[in-house]
């Protein structure tokens, strides 16, 4: 009976410490949730950051910002919601995995908590929309002022260095010259223009995202906070009734033991009661025995 009775408690003991390892998984799991939940939100907002900065490097950004800011804001949101989706089955998973703690302490069946997962975009009334860009598209009045200025001076130039050979101020060669000169200074023109709207642009893209990044990642931790405390308190509650069952379980056994050990003290001592009565008995007649076999020797009729 006393080695049932520690084997009980070691059992008892087992199954506390095994169903103490819930929180250890909760945790560390939670915060490797975390960290990966960041790291993919990250990685998708690099791949778009990526492909925007690609279609504005191949076009020009004041002819088609409308349709690349509506393309960056369907990939944003796109990839938000698709990392909130993620992370919802991360939980999932995590959920799982810490009651297979208590399956593994003993406990056959584990009611799933059902995790509450807040509207998507519930914090996101703050975010502002793609910011305008402030180059506007090249008319062709600024085109043409800008390749006449440039033949106008290489006009000049060629011009003042063929009239030292006798040559007017405008002739064939200062004319060409002239024209090759403000075709370069268009071209330049164009190019480093080109690249200021481009840069606006990405500045503008990159301020963007990153505002969307500052908001979904404080939505994001605060999603996974309130699926941590939801997991703690659901697992809490049924640590705390696997606590008490185990330990009415013990009590129930000691007490059990501490009756049949009461019980068997009673019949001991009912026992020696009895054969102590039993032993006056056989006491008793064997002292009455020698006078009852003397009467029964002595002959019939003697005085």
């Amino acid at each position: 009976l006393k080695a049932e009775l520690e084997r009980r408690k070691t059992e008892a003991q087992e199954a506390l410490q095994q169903t103490a390892l819930w929180q250890q998984v909760l945790n560390d799991g939670i915060a490797d949730l975390t960290a990966d939940v960041d790291h993919d939100l990250r990685g998708r907002f690099r791949a778009i950051s990526q492909h925007t900065e690609h279609v504005i490097d191949t076009t020009d950004p004041t002819h088609h910002w409308a349709e690349i800011g509506a393309e960056l804001e369907n990939a944003i949101a796109t990839a938000v919601g698709d990392n909130f989706v993620w992370s919802y089955q991360r939980a999932e998973a995590l959920a799982q995995e810490v009651a297979r703690t208590f399956v593994e302490a003993g406990l056959e069946a584990i009611e799933m908590p059902q995790i509450d997962a807040r509207e998507m975009g519930a914090g996101f009334g703050e975010l502002k929309s793609l910011g305008k860009l402030e180059a506007k598209p090249i008319k062709a009045g600024h085109k043409m002022v800008t390749g006449m200025r440039g033949s106008y001076g290489g006009v000049l130039m060629f011009g003042m260095l063929t009239s030292f050979a006798g040559l007017g101020m405008f002739n064939p060669l200062s004319l060409g010259a002239g024209l090759l000169l403000g075709r370069k200074t268009y071209k330049d023109d164009m190019e480093n223009r080109m690249m200021r709207v481009r840069n606006e642009a990405k500045m503008n893209m990159r301020k963007f995202i990153d505002d969307v990044s500052f908001v979904v990642n404080k939505e994001s931790r605060d999603r996974l906070k309130g699926i941590q405390r939801q997991l703690r308190d659901h697992y809490r509650g049924i640590a705390n009734q696997t606590t008490r069952s185990l330990n009415e379980s013990l009590q129930a056994t000691i007490a059990s033991a501490q009756l049949e050990e009461n019980e068997r003290n009673t019949r001991i001592r009912e026992l020696e009661r009895q054969l102590n009565i039993l032993k006056q008995v056989t006491d008793h007649a064997v002292k009455l025995a020698p006078g009852v076999t003397e009467a029964a020797r002595e002959p019939v009729g003697t005085t």
